[in-house]
């Protein structure tokens, strides 16, 4: 059902496409988000060291390395997931990174409530109400051009 969603959604399901976790994730996430990409990974001296896709390929977990600090004194380690359109759905704050154990164990934590149905369902009604309210300001901005003179 949710394969079907992006194929409806004219949006490529996540895939492995390499065994290196950062190709991997700047690949399946490139167009989406700037969250893995070579700029911002450096400036929050973050490092992708695992990649998963979830749920049907409709959602892409990556775990990651991160300062958790500004003076990049320490690190810790926390997964975050990713929908179709590059949103993150979970992303648990920096002061609650830590090794790869606790950072798994968050991520069960959240999965089990998790209802990916339920997430795209809300997500498509409002991509659907910000769309409307764009192709009003649409209209509207043709019919104020039908009223003006052409200047030059």
């Amino acid at each position: 059902m949710l394969t079907t969603l992006a194929q409806s959604l004219n949006l490529e399901p996540f895939a492995q496409h390499s065994i290196d976790a950062k190709s991997d994730a700047q690949r399946n996430l490139s167009g989406r988000t700037h969250y893995v990409d070579d700029a911002t990974l450096r400036y929050f001296g973050a490092r992708i060291l695992a990649t998963a896709t979830l749920f049907d390929r409709t959602f892409y977990m990556i775990r990651e390395s991160s300062s958790v600090d500004h003076q990049h004194s320490k690190r810790g380690q926390r997964i975050v997931v990713f929908d179709l359109f590059g949103e993150t759905v979970f992303r648990p704050d920096l002061t609650e990174c830590g090794s790869a154990q606790q950072a798994y164990k968050r991520f069960e934590e959240w999965r089990v409530d998790f209802d990916p149905v339920a997430h795209y369902r809300l997500a498509l009604e409002d991509r659907a109400r910000r769309l409307e309210r764009e192709a009003g300001a649409y209209r509207n901005a043709i019919l104020s051009l039908r009223s003006e003179p052409a200047t030059i």
